[in-house]
């Protein structure tokens, strides 16, 4: 992510779309993302196969907590 985010230019478009964690940001469309390729069934994709569910991060920001409670 780092030499990526360095090859390219430092736009509004770039932070948002790709954040840094470091900065800490929470990454959720990054972790959103992995869920899709790894979870099996519908509305996943589930083509990443070497890695393992439980390992998947659940993203919870302010929305996400309002949600659940």
């Amino acid at each position: 992510m780092r030499r990526l985010r360095a090859h390219l230019p430092q736009t509004h478009g770039l932070r948002f779309n790709l954040p840094d964690p470091l900065e800490g940001a929470s990454c959720k469309r990054w972790r959103l993302f992995f869920r899709w390729m790894v979870r099996d069934g519908w509305p996943d994709f589930g083509l990443w196969i070497r890695y393992f569910k439980y390992q998947l991060v659940i993203p919870v920001d302010i929305h996400v907590a309002r949600i659940a409670r």
